[in-house]
């Protein structure tokens, strides 16, 4: 980013359990353009100094409303095992100036020669009185943030109120890292607990942290021991997978750090259903910017378009008929759009396992300012082209909208799938692909329809205002299911648990509701 500055106290223990200590001080010799990076507007000065000479000065202005400084570890001598870090930072202010002072720390990426930005602790908020006498922030980056073979910074990161301006005091940016020697514990699965019963499509595995790890290896199979569906490692304690219906799974995490990997971990099992199940509903730091209608194949969906709509609008009862090897024209209408850095990216689950990572199942995920095709007014425009060799069924799609005012972020938040936004809004829908009931071939208005119990074990009751002609029952794949009709009543004790559609015609229109047999 901008420049960069430092201290000069180093303390490395060196023994088995050593702890490797550092302070930042921002004196001379020491405060150099290598160590301290500056991100915004400061350098050093004597007016900052809580302790010493010298101290970091962090000048806030219009050009430069959120700003920091970090001590890039790389130049320090310290690669980083994974340990957790205490960090506590001194500061001060001048008097104007008001906004929150956070510790953060700072990741580096080669592929776009930038830096990224993660707060974490409890931040100050500061007013726009002054403060002349310093006081401290501290707090911890966990276990496995910090990766071994990565480039990071640790310092602190400020972010204006309104347009205040004025200058922020930092000094003595101190890290304190433990060694290790031992391999780490195991840990404990939380979620699917063990014999569990789950939806097939996308599975969120969970599991608790462990104090030393630096990372879990996790393997998942079709038998015990397995992991024939997955063996990889990860940083935190989550990750998501894709599991097929009806199928029983084994899973285990091991922690590991540098001295090797945990031992004698338990291994879970559990059971899918046949329903399908996807990532989310995905969350917003602030959705400002909200999908007001979405336009495909003849039908459009509107929905809110204000201020404090939800980041994520489950649209999945809008059936959108699609025919393989036709390209459709899609508009993504929404609020808030300017020459700013505005998209929107379509991700169709066309084979239907529960995921949006096949090949040919993102649209509009390139780079550029409006991703997603042509701006013409409030609208985002572009072409679907639906695979020739599609199967017939239920598809699910998503439609990401998505505000940053930096590029790389945009893009990052809107190419993935599961990923949250930024200011924006997820919308999910299902298009409907062959000889299956959708909107479009209803010609009749719709009726109001209400199923209980829901979900079910054995029936479920229809209430609707018109005499019921037919009903059918199809599962999210867009098999039809033989079940019987009596007295508005409908036997499902011999469907396998999951989601499915039931479709109710009278002589006033066609209703199609959601299910869930327990």
């Amino acid at each position: 980013m901008k420049k960069i500055l430092l201290s000069c106290l180093i303390g490395l223990g060196l023994g088995l359990n050593a702890q490797y200590s550092y302070t930042g001080n921002f004196e001379t010799p020491g405060y150099t353009t290598t160590i301290y990076k500056q991100f915004g507007g400061g350098t050093q000065s004597t007016s900052a100094a809580c302790a010493g000479t010298n101290g970091g000065q962090l000048a806030v202005s219009a050009s430069f409303p959120s700003t920091g400084f970090m001590i890039d570890l790389t130049t320090i001598g310290q690669t980083g095992n994974g340990q957790k870090v205490d960090v506590s930072v001194s500061y001060k202010k001048g008097a104007t100036i008001a906004g929150t002072l956070n510790l953060a720390y700072f990741k580096y990426d080669l592929g776009t020669n930038s830096w990224s930005i993660t707060t974490y602790g409890t931040p100050v908020n500061l007013t726009a009185a002054a403060i002349s006498t310093c006081s401290t922030l501290t707090g911890t980056i966990p276990a496995g943030v910090i990766q071994p073979g990565e480039t990071y910074g640790i310092g602190v990161w400020f972010v204006r109120s309104g347009t205040t301006t004025g200058n922020i005091f930092v000094d003595d940016i101190i890290l304190n890292q433990e060694s290790v020697t031992t391999i780490p514990a195991c840990t404990t699965i939380s979620s699917p607990t063990n014999g569990a019963t789950v939806s097939a499509g996308n599975l969120q595995l969970n599991w608790s942290a462990t104090p030393t790890a630096v990372n879990y290896k996790v393997k998942v199979g079709t038998t015990s021991g397995g992991s024939n569906l997955v063996n990889f490692t990860v940083a935190g304690t989550t990750t998501n997978i894709t599991v097929a219906p009806n199928t029983t799974y084994y899973a285990t995490v091991t922690p590991t750090n540098s001295n090797g990997d945990a031992v004698g971990c338990t291994e879970i099992s559990f059971i899918t259903n046949n329903t399908v199940a996807y990532c989310g509903p995905l969350t917003a730091s602030a959705a400002v910017y909200p999908i007001s209608s979405v336009s495909l194949n003849g039908i459009t969906k509107t929905s809110p378009a204000a201020t404090g709509s939800p980041a994520y609008e489950d649209n999945t009862t809008t059936l959108i008929s699609v025919t393989p090897g036709v390209t459709y024209p899609i508009t993504i209408e929404a609020t808030g759009l300017a020459p700013n850095r505005f998209g929107a990216t379509v991700f169709i689950d066309w084979n239907g396992d529960g995921d949006f990572a096949d090949a040919g199942e993102s649209y509009f995920t390139t780079t550029g300012n409006y991703i997603g095709g042509t701006l013409t007014s409030n609208v985002l425009s572009g072409d679907i082209a639906v695979p020739a060799g599609v199967t017939d069924g239920y598809k699910r799609m998503r439609v990401k909208y998505n505000f940053n005012s930096s590029a790389t972020s945009l893009i990052s938040a809107l190419s993935d799938p599961c990923g949250n936004l930024g200011n924006g809004q997820a919308e999910d829908y299902t298009l409907v692909v062959g000889n299956v009931l959708a909107v479009n071939d209803i010609k009749a208005k719709n009726i109001e329809t209400v199923l209980h119990p829901n979900p079910t074990s054995d029936f479920i009751n229809i209430k609707t205002d018109s005499k019921i002609n037919a009903i059918s029952v199809v599962d999210l794949t867009g098999k039809k299911i033989n079940v019987s009709l009596d007295s508005n009543k409908v036997d499902v004790r011999s469907l396998p648990a999951g989601t499915y559609l039931i479709n109710v015609e009278t002589k006033d229109g066609i209703s199609t509701e959601k299910f869930i047999k327990k």
